[in-house]
């Protein structure tokens, strides 16, 4: 089948070949403290760690978006995909339905295993909308269950489009993470452990910030909780006001650093850096002859 894409795609026999020898008669094994397991044939799948692998995927699944009609929008990520539409009606659940029965008809043919376990339904109700009645939707036979909360690519949303879950575990885990770093480093000297706090929390808090960045006081009150829980355990610096830490340690408050991740990104979706139009980030250009630049956006 594999082959056969490729063909389609307009690759040629000779390229095509490669391909085929570098996919068939491969074998593994394991090998732990020098000693080599037996070899065992594989009949699918590539080399880990490959180059080529992962563009052979995307060209593998490359047509799974085509199977589903225009209001179905799927979106995928390696091997991750979802599928997003409004329901109004009982007759778009059933849409819905016979979309998930035709991406499994899809997956069979291609020998591909829906991991059914891992599949829910995500419901985002509108408010002082009319109430549809229910109904199940299942991958063949097996019936998906319904969650409040969901994991997209590291980021917890909930049925109320709010990220205070997210914010919440993320402060927990940098919290962890920040005791585990006095309780490891022997040393007490500022450079060693706020190069630490820099390698191992702070991606935690900045990872994605343009998505979650949080507008509710309490949320943005625990979020900078971490770095002050962490200047204050600085030696000297207990007394310190929080402000006069940050000076003296040379670090931004995590409320400016989210602000900057939000001007850098939409200084990258004005400019064409990003996927996409303005307007498809909820950004409109001002269309009027004022002065200066053409990157106004209007209200």
């Amino acid at each position: 089948m594999l082959l056969f894409k490729l063909r389609k795609y307009g690759i040629g026999d000779p390229v095509v070949n490669i391909i085929e020898s570098f996919l068939t008669c491969r074998k593994q094994c394991v090998i732990i403290n020098g000693v080599k397991s037996e070899e065992k044939q594989m009949n699918s799948g590539v080399p880990q760690g490959s180059v080529l692998g992962p563009l052979l995927f995307i060209i593998f699944i490359n047509d799974m978006s085509n199977i589903f009609p225009p209001h179905i929008k799927p979106k995928l990520f390696a091997d991750d995909a979802k599928l997003y539409t409004d329901i109004k009606t009982n007759d778009d659940l059933e849409d819905l339905q016979n979309c998930i029965d035709l991406l499994s008809q899809w997956a069979n043919d291609l020998q591909l295993q829906i991991s059914i376990p891992k599949c829910s339904t995500f419901d985002i109700p509108i408010p002082n909308s009319k109430k549809i009645v229910y109904k199940y939707i299942s991958i063949d036979g097996n019936i998906l269950t319904t969650v409040n909360e969901v994991k997209d690519l590291g980021i917890l949303l909930d049925s109320r489009l709010t990220f205070s879950p997210h914010i919440s575990q993320m402060v927990a885990k940098a919290k962890q993470r920040l005791f585990l770093i006095f309780r490891v480093f022997r040393t007490r000297e500022l450079a060693p452990l706020i190069l630490a706090y820099k390698s191992y929390i702070l991606p935690l808090l900045s990872y994605c910030s343009s998505v979650w960045s949080p507008y509710l006081l309490g949320d943005i009150i625990a979020i900078e909780s971490v770095q002050r829980l962490f200047t204050r355990k600085l030696p000297n610096l207990k007394n310190v006001p929080y402000n006069e830490r940050l000076k003296m340690l040379c670090l931004p408050s995590l409320e400016l650093r989210r602000l900057r991740a939000d001007l850098l990104l939409c200084y990258k979706i004005l400019n064409g850096l990003m996927s996409g139009e303005p307007i498809s980030f909820g950004l409109k250009l001002s269309r009027t002859g004022t002065r200066g630049h053409d990157k106004k956006n209007s209200i």
